[in-house]
């Protein structure tokens, strides 16, 4: 058999997915064994620790056997994968955590023989690689679910400041509304006064030449025409009293629609602005969604 150290295959498995590809590298590599044949490849994106739980559920399917950690070589006495072999066989793995992500390096053993050799069946090989591609797709589907919900998180928020804007928004038109309403009950309201305002000044008028014909009477005649005469002027008082009161509230109102129109503006370019962020974040879990579809599911539950 070749020498070991001499030996070096490299196996590119692509798979088109936003332009991204796994590439698994066979190469002899040291692990607890010794110097074997060894699939790499790397995991870009992913976190130690989420992977080494993905791998200890992965190889055990099938299999009665438990996942071993030897000083971080993971062992696996018995996996089983028919495509691989008939019998159940050994995986060894070794997972670091690099900058861009996690590099797996696996090593395959069956009666004491490592895949990866020259005298390793191609089929074998073919199945090897098929093993690990369909665990990596497993990895990049875990890891693009994961932003979906992440994504889709501050898509709620979004939706919900939104909502909020959307209420204070309406809150403001009511509140615009009632107060025109509330000027056009006070201008008919004027009008009417005015209308008594008149009609007083037409009894205060008579009321005065009632008074010029009672400058000679004897008696309380000209007094009570007199009192009757305070009342009216008293009442015409409070007309214009009520008149002015209701102009206030007019101005108060006109105020607040003023105020209430410069609130609605804000708020709708906080909405507008909100809507294009909602728009965007819409297309970017859109393209995720795009993505998940276009990573082959191996169909396999853990």
């Amino acid at each position: 058999m070749r020498s070991f150290l001499t030996l070096l295959l490299l196996v590119v498995v692509s798979q088109t997915a936003f332009l991204q590809t796994t590439e698994f590298t066979i190469e002899p590599k040291q692990m607890t064994k010794g110097i074997e044949p060894s699939f790499s490849f790397d995991l870009p994106g992913s976190k130690l620790k989420d992977i080494e739980t993905l791998w200890g559920k992965y190889v055990v399917r099938g299999s009665k056997e438990k996942i071993q950690n030897n000083k971080g070589e993971w062992t696996m006495i018995g996996a089983v994968d028919r495509n691989i072999s008939a019998s159940p066989f050994y995986i060894y793995a070794t997972m670091l955590e690099t900058i861009k992500g996690v590099r797996m390096t696996t090593f395959f053993s069956e009666n004491d023989v490592f895949a990866g050799g020259d005298s390793t069946n191609p089929d074998k090989i073919l199945a090897i690689k098929k093993y690990l591609f369909d665990f990596a797709n497993l990895v990049k589907i875990d890891q693009v679910k994961a932003e979906i919900s992440t994504e889709d998180k501050v898509l709620k928020e979004q939706e919900k400041n939104m909502k909020s804007l959307q209420g204070t928004f309406d809150k403001s038109v009511k509140s615009a509304s009632e107060s025109q309403r509330k000027i056009e009950k006070n201008e008919a309201e004027i009008k009417r006064i005015e209308r008594e305002i008149d009609l007083k000044n037409g009894q205060l008028a008579q009321q005065k030449d009632v008074i010029l014909k009672l400058a000679n009477a004897l008696g309380d005649e000209k007094k009570v025409a007199q009192k009757t005469l305070k009342g009216l002027e008293k009442d015409k008082s409070n007309l214009y009293k009520q008149k002015e009161k209701m102009a206030k509230e007019i101005d108060n109102c006109n105020a607040s629609i003023r105020n209430e129109e410069r609130t609605q503006g804000k708020l709708k370019g906080d909405k507008d602005a909100l809507q294009s962020e909602i728009d965007k974040q819409n297309e970017k879990i859109k393209g995720l969604q795009d993505k998940l579809a276009s990573i082959p599911d191996p169909g396999i539950k853990l």
